[in-house]
């Protein structure tokens, strides 16, 4: 299995750091955001490669990041500026290196005490075609701003929407997904939305589910973050600062 991280949009919403920087690099803790994904993925036993899509200030990632990390080999691929937006134009940018089973994940994100293991073994155990990594909130404008679904008596996920107006539940969809290589044959079929002009994830799911697939939620860690703004910013820092004295570890 390989991991992907989308790292190649601008970020403007995050203030003056990405008149100079991508988003990932933030610093969180005294290392770029991005790094922790990749130590993360490292410690996975499965993960054997970790590809990085740039495009947006990519040099200072290579730079910063290198092509290995706690042994874990790192392969970057080029987003053009020029090319669709959306996630699903991300990975097609690294559709030619993926060549194997993934778990996805967005470059802004950050989870504290990932499921990432268990959940890998899982779904080979069970030979899942897709997981998709969510997390309950008490604040129902997360949900707002990621995506929402319905869940079946059989605990299977469906009927996703992104930035949903009025959300089904209290559990928002995150970007850390697991897929058999298979979905990359399904990419070409994700439709442009006609409202934000760009190729989504929940379209991506839709086309899973309409080939006959089963599409099973888990609990990507303890807690998640996805880095927009200042404010989420903030508060990712205010959350570790309250663990410190608790023996937090990145993980």
């Amino acid at each position: 299995m390989k991991a992907v991280i989308l790292a190649a949009g601008k970020g403007t919403r995050i203030g003056e750091f990405t008149a100079k920087n991508n988003k990932c690099l933030i610093p969180v803790e005294g290392q770029p955001l991005i790094t922790y994904h990749i130590d993360n993925f490292a410690r996975v036993e499965c993960i054997t490669e970790c590809i990085i899509v740039v495009g947006y200030k990519a040099e200072g990632i290579i730079q910063q990041v290198g092509h290995s990390r706690n042994g874990m080999k790192i392969t970057y691929c080029y987003q053009p500026e020029d090319k669709e937006r959306g996630i699903i134009p991300s990975i097609e940018s690294a559709i030619d290196v993926i060549n194997d089973d993934f778990i996805l994940a967005l470059g802004d994100e950050f989870v504290y005490k990932n499921h990432y293991q268990e959940t890998i073994e899982e779904f080979y155990k069970r030979q899942l075609q897709c997981m998709v990594g969510v997390i309950e909130t008490e604040n129902i404008n997360e949900v707002k701003k990621n995506y929402t679904f319905r869940i079946r008596e059989n605990g299977c996920l469906y009927d996703f929407v992104e930035k949903p107006e009025i959300p089904y539940n209290s559990y928002l969809g995150t970007g850390n997904i697991i897929f058999r290589k298979d979905v990359c044959e399904l990419l070409s079929l994700v439709p442009m939305n006609s409202i934000r002009r760009e190729r989504e994830l929940v379209d991506l799911f839709q086309r899973i589910i309409q080939k006959g697939n089963l599409i099973h939620p888990y609990i990507v860690g303890e807690a998640y973050f996805n880095i927009n703004t200042i404010h989420d910013y903030e508060r990712l820092k205010q959350f570790l600062n309250s663990r410190r004295d608790n023996e937090y570890v990145y993980e």
